[in-house]
């Protein structure tokens, strides 16, 4: 991957390592994320994404803010599928002021996955403002919490 001919070469390769789980290559991939070209860099963090190292994902966080919806997303989806809990903020962060619904919603499922209590405020009206798709991706994620005061919450929606 990292001595690919072209930026075509670069992408498929990367796909590839996430095909076969690659786990030797995550030092490399992480490194693609970092690169200038969006199919690598979202072939990446897909393939990261497909081989669940959970330290990678401190070190793609960065591309959260990425421009490029399609990387912004993969981003958001991998925080929490790699488990990246210092990514909280951050999610939250996105979840209130992005405008891009699917950026919305992927940032909600991830937070879904991060199963770790947050300030009430920042969660509890998010549900009422979206629909019921959303309503339910947050009502999965205070689930997970398994905290009992959040029940007559989660019985209401």
């Amino acid at each position: 991957m990292a001595n690919g001919a072209s930026t075509d070469a670069q992408a498929n390769a990367a796909r590839a390592l996430g095909i076969l789980r690659g786990r030797e290559a995550v030092p490399q991939l992480v490194e693609a994320a970092h690169s200038k070209d969006t199919d690598v860099i979202y072939e990446s963090i897909v393939a990261l994404q497909k081989i669940r190292d959970a330290s990678a994902g401190p070190r793609i966080s960065f591309r959260l803010r990425d421009l490029d919806p399609k990387v912004q997303i993969a981003t958001v989806e991998a925080m929490g599928l790699l488990l990246n809990r210092e990514a909280i903020g951050d999610l939250i962060d996105l979840l209130n002021n992005t405008r891009d619904d699917r950026v919305r919603r992927a940032a909600l499922t991830s937070l879904a996955m991060l199963p770790e209590r947050t300030e009430p405020r920042d969660l509890r009206a998010i549900p009422e403002r979206q629909g019921r798709e959303d309503a339910r991706r947050g009502g999965e994620g205070f689930g997970r919490l398994r905290q009992p005061g959040d029940v007559p919450m989660l019985e209401k929606r």
